[in-house]
């Protein structure tokens, strides 16, 4: 994945190891993909939502100032779907967080 047309047209050079490997060089996200997705930052630009269940239920973590400095703040989901929609794979554990 990469936007750059010259970029991509670097490709068959600086990917020459990986070249039988490598399926597609395109401006675009494919619709399916089996395999890797190699973007370098396409997928930090992605937005995503950090949340945590906790006595209340369901909350996002959001960062907000305080004083000089940011915080991790929780609150209501920032999304009107349904947070059901929002649940890890069966085979996949929550990670442990420490709240400051």
């Amino acid at each position: 994945m990469e936007r750059s047309a010259e970029a991509r047209a670097a490709h068959a050079e600086s990917l020459a190891s990986h070249l039988p490997r490598l399926v597609s060089s395109s401006a675009d996200v494919p619709e399916h993909i089996n395999g890797v997705l190699f973007a370098n930052e396409l997928l930090d630009a992605f937005p995503v939502h950090l949340v945590e269940m906790g006595v209340a239920g369901l909350s996002e973590i959001y960062v907000d100032l305080e004083a000089d400095r940011l915080v991790e703040r929780p609150g209501p989901p920032s999304t009107p779907r349904s947070p059901s929609t929002w649940r890890m794979p069966a085979s996949a554990s929550p990670p442990a967080r420490a709240r400051r």
